[in-house]
């Protein structure tokens, strides 16, 4: 787990209470758990990516959103939301 608050993405996982699938997973920041499930904050948007993929091997039905946060120099930053349902 890398430390620090900032995160690039966030994969939620609902419908499972384990994160087995995550084995191997890089760039996760924290992990809280909600009453909906859980959800998962990385440091990128690949690693993001990356641990949705994973969960799609898993039998998960995956969804990407994306929430556009500022702008800087004339570069639109984003957060990225993806949704694992088991």
């Amino acid at each position: 787990m890398v430390s620090g608050r900032t995160y690039a993405g966030i994969l939620q996982v609902r419908g499972r209470k384990d994160l087995a699938f995550l084995e191997g997973a890089s760039g996760i920041v924290r992990i809280e758990e909600e009453k909906e499930g859980i959800n998962v904050f990385f440091l990128t948007q690949s690693d993001t990516r990356n641990a949705a993929a994973m969960a799609k091997k898993h039998g998960a039905q995956v969804k990407e959103t994306h929430k556009l946060m500022t702008k800087k120099n004339n570069k639109l930053i984003s957060r990225m939301t993806m949704s694992a349902r088991f």
